[in-house]
């Protein structure tokens, strides 16, 4: 159930978590600072599976689907695969193919304000209020964007 160039995906991931500690900004991220679709920022693998039964979580991964197919973001379905970092869930990464890249770009300045974190390596941008970030890249037609939570203490 793997996804092809996730290795990639989860790197980028795991770098967000890392360095995103250090950003703070100003825009709101509402209750996207508590976590992702019911389950908080720092619940264990445990309480993934609890509150999504269908979930797949392979052993000694750190990445998980809910079984439950697309979720909704901004007005988009997207694949989303839950990322868990020392057994805590630390982040979450949406994907979507032929996407309308400029409509979620547009949809993401409207809800967040204009971005307050860029990646010049990449030309993504990103969203951070104290441990949480957003970060946003297009590929084409390929929409990524990555919800990390630095300091996922429960």
């Amino acid at each position: 159930m793997r996804r092809k160039g996730f290795p990639v995906f989860f790197s980028v991931a795991v770098f967000l978590v890392i360095v995103s500690a250090g950003y703070a900004g100003g825009s709101p991220l509402g209750s996207i600072k508590e976590g992702w679709n019911g389950l908080q920022w720092g619940a264990s693998p445990a309480d993934f599976m609890v509150r999504f039964p269908k979930a797949t979580l392979p052993d000694q991964t750190a990445w998980a689907v809910t079984g439950e197919g697309k979720e909704q973001f901004l007005g988009f379905l997207m694949e989303a695969t839950y990322v868990f970092i020392a057994e805590k869930f630390s982040g979450v990464i949406l994907e979507m193919d032929e996407a309308d890249t400029v409509a979620i770009n547009e949809a993401l300045i409207k809800r967040f304000g204009q971005s307050n974190r860029t990646n010049d390596a990449g030309g993504g941008r990103g969203w951070s209020d104290g441990d949480t970030m957003i970060f946003y890249e297009a590929y084409g037609s390929k929409a990524l964007i990555s919800i990390i939570h630095s300091a996922s203490e429960k």
